[in-house]
C-alpha cells in the first residue's frame, strides 16, 4: 500500500472517529428556541432543562399575534415534567399591549413519557425530514421544534400538522 493510501485511510479513521464524538448541544440552538426563553423571561418563568429536553415555539398572527412556549424535560429521575407558557399581543392587525394568557406546568402522563422516551432513542427523529399534512388557514401557527437529547439534535419547523415520529412528540407537547 502507498504511502498517499495509507495517510488518507489514517486520516479518515480520525475524521469519522472525531465525527463520532461529538456531543448534541446541552442548551437549545435555533433562533425560535431563544425567542421561546424570552417570552418566559418577560413573566419571570423558569427555563426548565433536563437530560432531554423538547422546545417547541408557536406563533400565530391575524388580528393579534399569539405565541406559546412549550417545553418538555426529563429529569435526572427520569420523570418527564410540560410546561407552557402563552401570549397574546400586538404584531397583526390590532394593536394591543401583550399580555400572558396563561401558565401551566404539569408532569406527563406515564404512556406519554413512555412514548416520549421512545421516540427520542428513534435515529429517524433526527433525520430533519419534515411530513406534514393539512393545508394551514389564515392566522393558522407557525411551530419551530427543537429536541435536544443524549441521542441527537434536531431542529424542525412547520407549519399544518406534523407527521411521523416528530409528529408523535408534537402531539405529545401540543395535545393533539
Amino acid at each position: 500500500m502507498s504511502v498517499a493510501r495509507i495517510m488518507a485511510v489514517i486520516g479518515l479513521g480520525a475524521l469519522l472517529s472525531a465525527c463520532a464524538t461529538v456531543a448534541p448541544p446541552s442548551a437549545p440552538t435555533a433562533p425560535e428556541s431563544s425567542r421561546n426563553l424570552t417570552l418566559r423571561d418577560r413573566y419571570n418563568i423558569p427555563h426548565p432543562q433536563g437530560v432531554a429536553t423538547i422546545y417547541i415555539d408557536s406563533v400565530a398572527v391575524h388580528h393579534t399575534r399569539a405565541e406559546g412556549s412549550t417545553i418538555a424535560w426529563k429529569d435526572d429521575a427520569n420523570v418527564w415534567h410540560w410546561s407552557q407558557v402563552s401570549e397574546n399581543g400586538p404584531g397583526g392587525l390590532l394593536s394591543i399591549e401583550p399580555k400572558m394568557e396563561y401558565n401551566r406546568d404539569k408532569l406527563l402522563k406515564a404512556n406519554d413519557a413512555k412514548a416520549l422516551d421512545a421516540l427520542i432513542r428513534n435515529p429517524a427523529l433526527y433525520s430533519g425530514k419534515v411530513r406534514r399534512t393539512g393545508e394551514p388557514g389564515i392566522g393558522a401557527p407557525y411551530h419551530v421544534m427543537e429536541i435536544v437529547s443524549p441521542k441527537g439534535h434536531v431542529i424542525l419547523r412547520w407549519d399544518g400538522r406534523l407527521i411521523g415520529p416528530s409528529g408523535a412528540v408534537a402531539d405529545i407537547m401540543l395535545g393533539h
